[in-house]
């Protein structure tokens, strides 16, 4: 197997060997070396480092030799096929969706402790508050209207604005109750709907002549007269 890398290593240790040697005697000492690192074939080496040359092409045959090795045994695990490369850039995918989806989750976390600190922080020690805000929170969850950061900042406007202390958890709870969007002033005993009307009755013929009348037969006669009939 030939070695297909495109490149050769230069070590530290080479130095103490190239300090008798002149820069025109290196540079043909690395060119040399890059051509044999490349091609297997060396060129001929006219100076003084044709005495260091065997030191660096063991060394390069050594590395090759290594990384050869190291290829056939990635081949032999099957690491090296293009279906187990493709299986490899299939789970690189996969840890970066995943990546993502953890980001998102703690992105998703930090603005719900947000949420939860501006609902805590409005409220202070009153828990009954704190747990009507929230309710009120989870509510709106629940109806497919969740809140938005600004829409929390509008709802403790208005409960500030328009509401007094004392009412707060009242009108929270009555919004959670009636499952409300919003929050309204407080619904009063005096402000419950009325009943509803009876419907009204009707008498039907029948009904109407089977009634007894009160009229007595001197008062009978009387309208009789009045209409000119007979008596």
């Amino acid at each position: 197997m030939a070695d297909t890398r495109k490149c050769m290593y230069l070590y530290h240790s080479w130095l103490p060997a190239l300090e008798a040697l002149s820069d025109a005697e290196c540079g043909r000492l690395l060119r040399c070396a890059l051509q044999y690192s490349a091609t297997g074939q060396a060129s001929d080496l006219p100076g003084n480092e044709r005495f260091t040359w065997p030191l660096i092409r063991y060394q390069i045959d050594a590395d090759s030799a290594k990384y050869l090795s190291k290829i056939e045994k990635l081949r032999e695990a099957g690491l090296a096929s293009a279906n187990k490369c493709q299986h490899m850039s299939t789970n690189a995918v996969k840890e970066k969706e995943k990546e993502k989806e953890i980001e998102k989750e703690i992105e998703n976390g930090k603005e719900r402790r947000a949420n939860a600190d501006a609902f805590a922080e409005f409220a202070g020690d009153n828990a009954d508050l704190l747990k009507a805000l929230r309710e009120f929170s989870s509510m709106r969850s629940k109806i497919k209207a969740p809140l938005t950061d600004a829409a929390k900042t509008r709802l403790l406007s208005k409960l500030k604005r328009e509401f007094a202390p004392n009412e707060w958890v009242a009108v929270l709870n009555q919004s959670v109750d009636k499952c409300w969007k919003d929050i309204y002033p407080l619904k009063s005993a005096d402000q419950q709907p009325s009943p509803a009307r009876k419907p009204k009755q009707y008498t039907t013929a029948e009904e109407y002549h089977s009634r007894e009348t009160n009229i007595n037969t001197s008062q009978l006669d009387k309208i009789r007269s009045l209409i000119g009939g007979d008596s």
